[in-house]
């Protein structure tokens, strides 16, 4: 699955709603009826761009080292790819 690329935006329309839109193009994504949900479906590709540099340094460090918090780690990583997988298939 193919999301509409990021950066979105988040402008009011008045009544009682709010959508979300492509800061590039203006391209209406959804509509939410509180703001502050729109915010947060908004900083949805930002999330998803974080959560894959945490994974990508989450996996470097933690691979090869087998101490308690090593393998804590290492559930957060595979975590975060299983999160990536969910969001972009």
């Amino acid at each position: 699955m193919k999301h509409t690329p990021g950066s979105w935006m988040v402008s009011s329309t008045g009544n009682h709603q709010a959508l979300i839109h492509t800061e590039k193009t203006g391209e209406n994504i959804a509509v939410a009826y509180d703001k502050k949900n729109a915010q947060i479906v908004a900083a949805a590709p930002d999330m998803l761009k974080t959560l894959k540099q945490c994974q990508d340094v989450l996996f470097q460090y933690v691979h090869g080292n087998e101490t308690p918090e090593m393998c804590v780690m290492a559930k957060v990583e595979i975590n975060a790819a299983r999160i990536i997988c969910e969001a972009t298939e």
